[in-house]
């Protein structure tokens, strides 16, 4: 499929896939990318915070990736509308991730990444982008953001509905047999020695 993608299809499906690697963090109306367009995406996150059960809730989850994948190809290929504002919204994501704003200012931030949002969705149209792999680009990002939470000690609900749950963590290991966390911000590695990262995965069905 890759070798079918004009040079603009492949940065653009890039720049899609961050920002569908943010989707997820939707269910966080605190969160910064909660912020991209203002109020409309602090509303947005609201709803998906309020759909989803919290946040880490169904948004990090297989079915959330999959289902999102293939709704974004659907619209590719049938709701041209539905499918210009998931493009929009992903741009403007993608470039909120990037640290795109003003610190500390979010109504000047969020009018920073509409525009920078609109130039390259102008970009987009001159280059006449197609959106057949938007369906994948969609899918994929989300997927990556699943795999990412899982590698924290809160993890995520993979297998959501099920109740399933995945996590990991990374260990150091002193001298003396102590083992710290690599997620605690206190630990300390002095006096001891580090030990090669171990990876422990656990899951849990409910």
């Amino acid at each position: 499929m890759a070798t079918a993608l004009s040079p603009a299809e492949l940065i653009a499906g890039a720049i899609i896939c961050a920002g569908a690697a943010m989707l997820p963090d939707l269910d966080h109306p605190s969160a910064t990318i909660a912020q991209t367009f203002g109020p409309i995406t602090w509303a947005l996150a609201k709803f998906v915070s309020w759909i989803s059960g919290g946040h880490r809730g169904a948004t990090h989850s297989l079915l959330f990736a999959v289902a999102l994948g293939f709704g974004a190809h659907w619209l590719a290929g049938t709701y041209p509308i539905g499918r210009d504002i998931m493009v929009v919204l992903l741009i403007g994501l993608s470039l909120r991730a990037i640290g795109v704003g003003i610190p500390g200012n979010k109504l000047g931030s969020a009018m920073i990444n509409i525009g920078m949002t609109a130039g390259l969705y102008a970009v987009f149209l001159s280059l006449d982008v197609g959106y057949a792999w938007l369906g994948l680009a969609v899918g994929v990002g989300c997927f990556i953001h699943v795999v990412g939470d899982c590698m924290t000690e809160r993890g995520c609900p993979v297998l959501w509905p099920l109740g399933g749950e995945v996590r990991a963590a990374v260990e150091d290991r002193h001298q003396d047999g102590q083992e710290v966390r690599a997620e605690d911000p206190g630990a300390d590695p002095v006096g001891g020695h580090r030990r090669p990262a171990v990876l422990a995965t656990g899951a849990r069905l409910t």
